[in-house]
Formats: C-alpha cells, sequence, structure tokens
C-alpha cells in the first residue's frame, strides 16, 4: 500500500472493520429420545452457567431427526478463552437443567463455537453499526447492521429492509430536488414486537399462567 494513499487506506479500513466487540458463542447440537420442550419457542435458561437458551426445532419439523427422535440445540456465550471449559460448562448445565434424562435419552452430536473469522454475530447484540460507509454508494447489511430491537437471522433480514429504506429515501431526495415533493415510499423495516408481549409470553408459559 503506498504511502499517503486515501483510497488504499478506505478499502483496508472496510476490509478489516472493527470486530473488538463481536459476539462469541458455543452451540450444543443433541439427538434426544424424549421430547424437552413443549413449544416450538425459545427456551431461556435463567439458573445456568453459560446456556443462554435452548430450541427444540423438530417440533416445527420433525423431519430434522429419525422417527421419534427430538433434535435440540442449546445457545451460549463464550466468556473465557479456555474453549474445554466451556464445553464442560454447557454439559453441566444440560445435566442440571434435566437430571437423568440427559443422561439416559440424550446423545451429545457436535459442539461448535463461533469466534475469530466466525463469530456468532460480527458485533455484540445493542451495538449495531449504521447501513452507511464513508464510501459513496457502498452499504452494508448483515448481522452487525440490525435495526434495533432485532437479533439473529430476523435482524439479518431487517437489516436489508433498512437499506431498502435508505435507497428508498434518497431517490426521493433525488426526485424531490428536481421535480418537487414526492409521496414516500412505505418503511420496508416491519417494527419489532412490543417488549410488553416477552412479559406476557413469560407469564403464559407452560407452569405460569395458573
Amino acid at each position: 500500500m503506498a504511502p499517503g494513499n486515501d483510497e488504499d487506506d478506505t478499502n483496508e479500513q472496510i476490509a478489516i472493520g472493527d470486530y473488538s466487540q463481536e459476539a462469541v458463542g458455543l452451540k450444543v447440537h443433541l439427538l434426544s429420545d424424549v421430547s424437552l420442550i413443549p413449544h416450538k419457542g425459545i427456551m431461556y435458561c435463567l439458573d445456568t452457567k453459560r446456556i443462554a437458551g435452548m430450541v427444540q426445532p423438530t417440533n416445527s419439523d420433525p423431519r430434522l431427526a429419525p422417527p421419534g427422535k427430538h433434535l435440540l440445540i442449546s445457545h451460549q456465550v463464550i466468556q473465557s478463552n479456555d474453549v474445554e471449559e466451556e464445553r464442560e460448562l454447557a454439559l453441566a448445565d444440560l445435566r442440571m437443567m434435566f437430571g437423568e434424562t440427559f443422561e439416559k435419552h440424550c446423545r451429545v452430536l457436535t459442539m461448535s463455537t463461533y469466534r475469530g473469522e466466525w463469530p456468532v454475530n460480527r458485533i455484540a447484540q445493542g451495538a449495531d453499526v449504521t447501513p452507511e460507509t464513508s464510501v459513496q454508494g457502498l452499504y452494508m447489511v448483515g448481522d452487525a447492521v440490525k435495526p434495533s430491537g432485532y437479533l439473529m437471522v430476523e435482524g439479518v433480514a431487517q437489516s436489508v429492509n433498512l437499506f431498502l429504506d435508505l435507497l428508498d429515501s434518497s431517490d426521493d431526495e433525488n426526485v424531490a430536488r428536481h421535480a418537487g415533493p414526492v409521496s414516500r415510499h412505505p418503511r420496508n423495516v416491519t417494527p419489532p414486537p412490543s417488549r410488553f408481549n416477552a412479559i406476557r409470553w413469560l407469564w403464559e408459559a407452560p407452569g405460569n399462567s395458573q
């Protein structure tokens, strides 16, 4: 890279990025002989040392496991550089949550870590950046550009809608500059669910509503 070349400096900055706040995590895939989660949503884990949530995807699509079996996936944040310790803490959480059922009916299929070049998210939840860059006409989408209130796959999809909103806004400004006021495009970003829904979901969860 030639000294004083601003274009090269910009390209290097875009390529490298600032991922000091990347979200790193560990995922465990389980195969179980019995159903452990009675719904299609996320089971949040509050008394664990590492696992934050679990899902049982076969509740939505039984084809994800052999007949009579159930696929479960746990998610956790990696809090140290000792991956082996993080794995042991995950297994300890599973034993604590499910007791003898885990030992008798569950089999660990895979344990995967997401960090370095392939983190869970390029930036930790809540610290997302804006789609605009210092290069004219270059915008970002993805798991580091999620609109407020979104996470994971839904957040990535909404980051594309956020870019479309910016594109529509730019088009409207160009038209207005040459032809006067124009009608605004409808927003592509879908408003996130109300936070009160989380309270309602917890209240109506099995065992809590009686």
